[in-house]
């Protein structure tokens, strides 16, 4: 069992954050609970081609949205 983990809470009692003893924190991160950003190469973004489907011109609908500014 670890150490008291503090919970903090906002003006309206939802749970905003936690306070966990560095034991556990470290016992956390050695199990990789944490995810590890990975390197993205060329040849894993190109196991994404295709899958996003456009509606738009993008060129179109960025000029768009930039004149909300």
């Amino acid at each position: 069992m670890h150490d008291k983990i503090e919970y903090i809470v906002d003006e309206h009692g939802k749970t905003s954050g936690v306070v966990l003893p560095l034991s556990l924190w470290e016992e956390l991160k050695s199990t990789k609970a944490i995810p590890r950003r990975r390197k993205m190469t060329r040849k894993k973004l190109l196991g994404y081609v295709g899958t996003l489907k456009l509606r738009k011109d993008p060129l179109k609908f960025q000029r768009e949205i930039r004149r909300e500014w």
